[in-house]
């Protein structure tokens, strides 16, 4: 089973057969950010920063070792 971002379409994991989808490190970090500045700006706060991650290596599904 291949695994796909359903964001930007990279490849998470190759296989074959049935596809699935996931989020890569780089689209789930611009959603958390955008979904955390629209409730700060709902809230009538300062939107808070998040720190982009070091290193961009996924976290291994379960069940896709």
């Amino acid at each position: 089973m291949s695994v796909i971002c359903a964001w930007c379409g990279a490849v998470l994991k190759k296989g074959e057969g049935l596809v699935s989808h996931g989020i890569c490190e780089h689209c789930a970090y611009q959603v958390e950010t955008r979904i955390l500045r629209d409730v700060a700006l709902a809230r009538g706060a300062a939107p808070t920063r998040r720190r982009r991650p070091a290193v961009f290596a996924s976290a291994s599904l379960p069940g896709f070792d």
